[in-house]
């Protein structure tokens, strides 16, 4: 099946920079239809069309430097066109067993969240530096100018993380860490992390 990359900088950003993420991995090492990395360029492709159409996807307009990936509240008719759209791309372009194991492991997680956090809130996915970039402070931009925007309309924020040493990052971002799991299809923990709009 053929497929048209609108993103592929980016979208290698973006693999590269999660390549060691257990979520990542594990949904790589499912590929079945095409090369695994092919499979998840694809994926993360998509995923930033996705952000377009039904939550923000944040590129600098003045320098297009990296990507970050945000989820926010829709209405339910078009959270269930997200949702059958995600899982036929996963299904077409990934495989069978992708699809069960994505399902597996987002449906533990998002009860979870569910639990623990209010409706409204906004949902940073990912971010990431073209590689070129890397190391010049440019990823603290590609959440805080989000943020401004946040704050502005009083809007909380929430992430999921499965790497601790990126906590300290997020922290700095106003980020707390609420609460953490053991994600059973993966077989790893990670850490839910809020944060509450910033008065001016």
């Amino acid at each position: 099946m053929s497929f048209t990359y609108k993103y592929l900088d980016f979208a290698n950003a973006l693999r590269d920079a999660l390549v060691g993420d257990p979520f990542y991995k594990t949904l790589e090492d499912t590929v079945s239809v095409c090369d695994k990395k092919e499979g998840m360029l694809k994926y993360m492709d998509y995923y930033m069309i996705e952000a377009e159409i039904f939550g923000k996807l944040y590129i600098p307009e003045d320098h297009k430097h990296g990507v970050s990936i945000w989820s926010k509240p829709i209405p339910d008719e078009l959270e269930e066109r997200r949702v059958m759209l995600k899982k036929s791309f996963i299904k077409d372009y990934l495989g069978e067993k992708s699809l069960d194991v994505y399902s597996d492991i987002v449906k533990f997680m998002s009860e979870k969240s569910d639990k623990l956090l209010i409706k409204d809130m906004w949902y940073l996915s990912i971010v990431g530096v073209l590689p070129q970039f890397q190391g010049q402070g440019y990823g603290v931009g590609l959440i805080s100018s989000v943020l401004s925007e946040t704050d502005k309309y009083n809007i909380p924020t929430f992430l999921e993380t499965f790497t601790p040493r990126n906590m300290s990052f997020y922290k700095r971002l106003g980020y707390t860490a609420i609460d953490s799991y053991v994600e059973p299809t993966i077989g790893a923990e990670y850490w839910i992390m809020s944060r509450g709009p910033v008065k001016e």
